[in-house]
C-alpha cells in the first residue's frame, strides 16, 4: 500500500512539473506556485521514503542517530514550507481577482523566485530542529565505529609507492591543467558559447570535482606516507567521489542529446537547446546525483565496524567500507544496486539510443561528405 501511494505521489508530482516546464501556456504565476508545491511534496516523499521502505519492505527497523536527526530536519522543513507555499498561492489568487490590471506587474518572475527563496529560507531554520545539531556534530558514532581508517594505497605495491606518487602527481597535474584550460577557453572565446561546449565545460567541472575529491588522501598516502583518515572525513569523501562519478553519466547523456538534436533536428537546434534549458539540465543532473547519493553516508554510519579498519585503496569508496562493516548490509547493497541501475543503467541506455538514432540519421544522408561532416560534430565528445 505504501509503495503504491509513494509511486502515485512521485509520478503525479513529476508529471505536474514536466507539464509546466514543457507547456508554454502554463508559464504563469499560478502554475509556478503549483510547481513549488509539487517540488515540496517530492521533498516530503523522498525524506520519509528510505526509512518507510526499510521498515515495511526489508524489515530493517534501526536508524542511526545522526541519520534520524537529518531526516527529522528535512521532514519538518518541507512540512513547514507547505503552508508558506499555500499562502503564496492564495496571494496569487488575491491579486488576480482583486487587482487584475496590475497582476502582471505585481507577480513578475523575479518576485515569484524571491517569494520561493523566502519560503525556503524562512522554513529551513526551525529552532526545534537546530537545537539538536550540537549533539549531532559532536556525535562520534557507536563504540563499534573506528575513529580512523587506514588506507593502504595499491595492495602489493608498498615498496614502489615513490614511483606511483610521481605517476599520480603527473596524471593529476595533466587532468587539472587540461580541464582548467578547457573552461578558460570556453569562457574567453565567444565562438565557443554554444551548447556543445557548455556541456563539455560541465564535463570538465565534473572531472575537476573527481580530482579534488580524491586528491587529498592520494597525496597523503603516496607522497607523505600518511595512511589514516578520520571516519567522518572518509564518509564525506565517499559521498563526493560517488556524487561526481555518477554525475558523469548524466552529463554524457546530455551531450548525446545535444548531438541528437543537432544532427536529427538541426532546424530547431537553437530553439530546443536554449541557455535556460541547458542550465536546467545541468542543475537537474546535479540534483539527481546529490539526492540519490545523499543517503549513503547515513546508511554506512548506522553500521558497526568489526572486520578491521583497513581499506584497500587510497580513497574511500562505499564497496570497500562494506567489506569491513558488520551487521545487516542488505539495505546498503540493495540501495547501491538501485543507484547504479537508476544512474549508470538508465543513462547508458539513453546514450546508446541517442547515438543509434544519430547513426541512423547519418546513414540516411546521401552525400558522403555530409556524412563525415555530421560525424565530425561528435568528435569533441569522443
Amino acid at each position: 500500500v505504501f509503495c503504491i501511494l509513494y509511486l502515485i505521489s512521485i509520478i503525479g508530482n513529476l508529471s505536474i512539473l514536466t507539464l509546466v516546464v514543457r507547456e508554454p501556456t502554463l508559464h504563469q504565476p499560478m502554475y509556478y506556485f503549483l510547481s513549488m508545491l509539487s517540488l515540496n511534496d517530492l521533498g516530503v516523499s523522498f525524506s520519509t521514503l528510505p526509512t518507510v521502505l526499510a521498515t515495511f519492505c526489508f524489515n530493517h527497523r534501526y536508524v542511526g542517530f545522526s541519520a534520524c536527526l537529518v531526516q527529522m530536519f528535512f521532514i519538518h522543513t518541507f512540512s513547514f514550507m507547505e503552508s508558506g507555499i499555500l499562502l503564496a498561492m492564495s496571494f496569487d489568487r488575491f491579486v488576480a481577482i482583486c487587482d487584475p490590471l496590475h497582476y502582471a506587474t505585481v507577480l513578475t518572475n523575479g518576485r515569484i523566485l524571491a517569494m520561493g527563496l523566502g519560503i525556503l529560507t524562512k522554513r529551513a531554520h526551525p529552532p526545534s530542529v537546530f537545537s539538536h545539531l550540537p549533539a549531532m556534530l559532536g556525535l562520534n558514532g557507536t563504540p563499534f565505529q573506528p575513529a580512523t581508517l587506514q588506507l593502504i594505497g595499491i595492495p602489493g605495491m608498498q615498496i614502489g609507492h615513490a614511483w606511483a606518487a610521481l605517476v599520480f602527481c603527473i596524471l593529476y597535474l595533466i587532468s587539472i591543467i587540461g580541464n582548467l584550460s578547457i573552461l578558460t577557453l570556453v569562457v574567453r572565446e565567444p565562438t565557443l558559447h554554444q551548447p556543445m561546449y557548455y556541456f563539455l565545460s560541465m564535463l570538465s567541472l565534473n572531472d575537476l570535482g573527481v580530482s579534488f575529491s580524491t586528491l587529498p588522501t592520494v597525496l597523503a598516502t603516496f607522497c607523505f606516507n600518511h595512511r589514516y583518515v578520520g571516519f567522518n572525513a572518509c564518509l564525506v569523501q565517499m559521498f563526493f567521489i560517488h556524487t561526481f562519478s555518477f554525475m558523469e553519466s548524466g552529463i554524457l547523456l546530455a551531450m548525446s542529446f545535444d548531438r541528437f538534436v543537432a544532427i536529427c533536428d538541426p532546424l530547431h537546434y537553437a530553439t530546443v537547446l536554449t541557455n535556460g534549458r541547458i542550465l536546467a539540465m545541468g542543475l537537474g543532473i546535479l540534483t539527481k546525483s546529490f539526492v540519490t547519493l545523499f543517503p549513503f553516508p547515513f546508511l554506512v554510519k548506522r553500521l558497526p565496524f568489526c572486520k578491521g579498519s583497513i581499506l584497500h585503496h587510497s580513497y574511500c569508496l562505499h564497496p570497500d567500507l562494506m567489506k569491513v562493516a558488520c551487521g545487516d548490509t542488505h539495505v546498503n547493497n540493495i540501495y547501491g544496486l538501485f543507484v547504479v541501475i537508476f544512474t549508470y543503467g538508465v543513462d547508458s541506455a539513453f546514450i546508446l539510443l541517442s547515438y543509434a538514432q544519430i547513426l541512423r540519421a547519418v546513414l540516411a544522408i546521401a552525400s558522403q561528405e555530409q556524412r563525415l561532416k555530421a560525424l565530425n560534430t561528435c568528435m569533441s565528445h569522443i
